[in-house]
């Protein structure tokens, strides 16, 4: 049995030829680390973000963004806070029943 780590998905445990990967071709490397240029705030997004106060002063109320303590506090998940009980203690009649269940097999 091979330890080959590269094995196909494809292919059982005894391994076959037909469907392998490509081998990496190093001479086909793409140029990486090369510089961007920088132009700047796209034009929609900065137009979308001058907005944002006009719309606030029209419906009277400042939009806060999720991650404010203002925001953290009114929408948490209080469901969050229980500590809940994995292993509850069965209801008597459940364990009447698995008694039962039991004795009967």
């Amino acid at each position: 049995m091979s330890e080959d780590i590269r094995s196909d998905p494809v292919c059982n445990s005894s391994g076959c030829t037909q469907y392998l990967f490509p081998e990496a071709d190093k001479s086909k490397d793409w140029p990486k680390n090369y510089p961007v240029n920088n132009f700047g705030m796209d034009r929609t997004t900065a137009g979308d973000l001058a907005n944002i106060p006009v719309a606030e002063h029209i419906i009277g109320q400042r939009w806060v963004s999720m991650g404010t303590e203002e925001n953290k506090e009114k929408f948490h998940n209080k469901a969050k806070d229980v500590d809940y009980n994995f292993a509850p203690e069965l209801d008597h009649n459940i364990v009447d029943s698995q008694a039962n269940l039991a004795n009967a097999e």
